[in-house]
């Protein structure tokens, strides 16, 4: 809402450009700054107090660290058909086995993973 806040002052301000005096009501504190010696400062959240909800949060990263990592459904992403990503707790890598998951392996990572079936195909 801070944000919010401050992007309203900031179009206030733009709009205000081309007159000599900005508009009386264009008090920044009122807009999420604050002030301290004579220095504007953004409003920020409380310390206690968590940008996104928790119950997001559990929605777009799962907690898996099993040997077979994101194989059930019990994986939150694997579950919603998500893929996992690097906040994971498998962080995306080769050990994740959510199907939805592509992991990007440099050139040296897919040579290790060829077979000599693989090699004698190509």
């Amino acid at each position: 809402m801070q944000h919010v806040y401050r992007a309203h002052y900031q179009t206030l301000m733009w709009k205000s450009s081309l007159i000599s005096e900005p508009p009386e009501d264009a008090d920044p504190v009122k807009y999420g700054w604050t002030k301290r010696n004579d220095k504007l400062f953004p409003v920020m959240l409380p310390e206690n107090i968590s940008p996104v909800p928790t119950e997001i949060l559990q929605m777009i990263k799962c907690a898996c660290s099993s040997m077979r990592a994101c194989s059930t459904s019990r994986c939150s992403c694997a579950s919603t058909q998500m893929s996992c990503s690097m906040f994971c707790g498998c962080h995306a890598g080769v050990d994740c086995n959510n199907v939805n998951t592509r992991s990007i392996l440099s050139q040296e990572e897919k040579d290790e993973l060829m077979t000599d079936d693989d090699l004698h195909n190509i």
